[in-house]
């Protein structure tokens, strides 16, 4: 008889999530897809800043990867080594700006698990 394989399936059968055998760590349907959508939302968070000067702006996702940047054409007047620090700091705090954007899911997800608890479901 010709089983379909596990990657012919969309979800694991009882047995492969350790169901039935006493594992704590059964498979949950609806948690997994609570991560899922959480994730889908995670790629879309972007955090911005600009420097003082307005110099320099930065966006990057929750990653910390730069997904846009400025530089003005005056970014360089004050030198190299001011302008990395400028890019640096700027990073950051677009960094931090996008990490808080990820709590704000995170808190929001937290909160409605407590309420749904509370309610019995």
């Amino acid at each position: 008889m010709n089983t379909p394989g596990r990657a012919a399936r969309e979800r694991p059968t009882p047995l492969e999530c350790g169901q039935g055998e006493g594992n704590p760590f059964m498979y949950d349907y609806d948690r997994a897809a609570e991560i899922d959508r959480i994730n889908a939302e995670l790629v879309n968070i972007r955090g911005t800043a600009r420097c003082a000067d307005g110099s320099v702006a930065i966006e990057t996702d929750v990653n910390g990867r730069i997904t846009n940047i400025y530089l003005a054409d005056y970014a360089m007047d004050d030198g190299p080594k001011r302008l990395e620090s400028l890019i640096a700091d700027t990073h950051r705090k677009a960094l931090d700006d996008a990490l808080a954007g990820a709590t704000r899911i995170y808190e929001a997800e937290d909160r409605g698990r407590r309420d749904a608890r509370t309610r019995g479901y």
